[in-house]
């Protein structure tokens, strides 16, 4: 698999510049409210039945569960009130944005640390740390209080062109120097050592005689 992105490194990393800029236009040149919105709101309800196909493998019925399953109906909740606005009622969230996404962010922290200890997260920093910077961000976003989708479709538009200019760089350079080919004298060595074994392998007597 690994020789295989090599192999198409160039082809790849042009499709990646495409796609961020194509990104970046959508959301410049159209509402970008009308896209932002229910795409988060998709992404919400996503990540939310992902969560409860996880519960529902899970057979106790306890007191830490029934508060996730509350949560989960919180997401979609919020995710479908997200989708609803922007397509159907058409109007604006303005900074009730920023304030139902901290709100979601902090619930999801404060409800990671209360179901799990904090001795269990020595095996698992990465998810730890995650739900910590959940806590910050979620925090933030309530005491700053200006976060809309405009501005988070300006954070988009920042990091889509910023990606697509590298990796449009490293495109420019695969393709102005390409990966060395390995030598024919190599390569006809590598044969003949092939065909040697596979011919050692035929005339080697059988031991069932």
């Amino acid at each position: 698999m690994k020789n295989i992105l090599h192999r198409f490194k160039g082809p790849l990393h042009v499709f990646y510049t495409i796609l961020y800029v194509s990104v970046a236009l959508v959301l410049t040149l159209f509402n970008s409210e009308m896209i932002m919105v229910p795409v988060v709101g998709v992404i919400i309800i996503l990540f939310a039945l992902y969560r409860l196909w996880v519960l529902i493998k899970r057979t106790e019925k306890t007191l830490t569960v029934k508060l996730y399953l509350a949560e989960i109906a919180l997401q979609v909740g919020i995710a479908a009130a997200f989708i609803y606005i922007a397509w159907v009622a058409g109007n604006s969230l303005g900074v009730w944005f920023g304030y139902l996404l901290g709100g979601l962010f902090i619930v999801r922290g404060t409800l990671y640390f209360y179901g799990t200890r904090v001795t269990d997260h020595t095996q698992d920093l990465a998810t730890f740390f995650i739900h910590i910077a959940a806590l910050i961000a979620g925090t933030y976003l309530i005491l700053e209080g200006t976060f809309t989708p405009a501005v988070m479709s300006g954070i988009v538009i920042t990091v889509a062109l910023k990606r697509a200019l590298k990796t449009g760089f490293i495109a420019y350079k695969t393709y102005k120097n390409p990966p060395a080919k390995e030598p024919e004298a190599v390569q006809d060595l590598k044969s003949i050592e092939w065909q040697e074994t596979e011919t050692n392998a035929k005339e080697a007597p059988s031991h069932d005689a």
